[in-house]
């Protein structure tokens, strides 16, 4: 990859290209002071690309730098892409990272954003988005919450339904007043 134009002039130390090898990508990802926590140990990456991109990549830690960006204070994570999902991006390419949480072990949990929670009649349920304009109520069983994400025990919600977080409340005034 050349970053320079024809007839430009270089001094000592200017990059003049870079080399890339297209299977073996790796991302720079900036982790802010207050997600460090968030982070547990042998937690599991997934890479996914942004605007409508389809398809995503697991990646595995390389290093999680102790060295703390001046500007934002943040710190690098540096993580490499499963080599089964290279030919999804290309290098420069701004991507979203999920932290998917430890790997093995433990039993994987259904977690949904803590806002999509609410009560009707007195009995958890969430929205679940199905069609344009469609939603149907689901009853759920809440488990152990971080404020932010709540663990479902029971109910009948699935990974990957596309649950209401923004404007539960009024879906819920809507359904009422039917």
């Amino acid at each position: 990859m050349f970053t320079l134009a024809v007839g430009q002039q270089v001094t000592q130390g200017d990059e003049l290209f870079r080399v890339l090898n297209p299977g073996k990508l790796r991302v720079e990802a900036q982790v802010f002071a207050q997600d460090l926590d968030k982070i547990p140990a042998g937690a599991q990456f997934q890479v996914e690309g942004l605007q409508g991109q389809t398809g995503s990549a697991p990646a595995r830690l390389v290093v999680f730098s102790n060295v703390v960006n001046p500007v934002n204070q943040a710190r690098q994570l540096v993580l490499e892409l499963d080599p089964t999902g290279t030919n999804l991006f290309r290098a420069g390419q701004a991507v979203n990272v999920q932290v998917l949480g430890r790997s093995g072990g433990g039993k994987k949990q259904l977690v949904v954003p803590t806002s999509a929670l609410t009560d009707l009649n007195g009995k958890p349920v969430v929205f679940v988005h199905t069609d344009p304009e469609t939603f149907k109520i689901r009853y759920v069983q809440p488990g152990s919450a971080n404020g932010e994400q709540t663990v479902l025990l029971a109910g009948d919600v699935n990974e990957n339904d596309r649950v209401v977080s923004v404007g539960t409340y009024q879906l819920k005034s809507i359904y009422l007043n039917q």
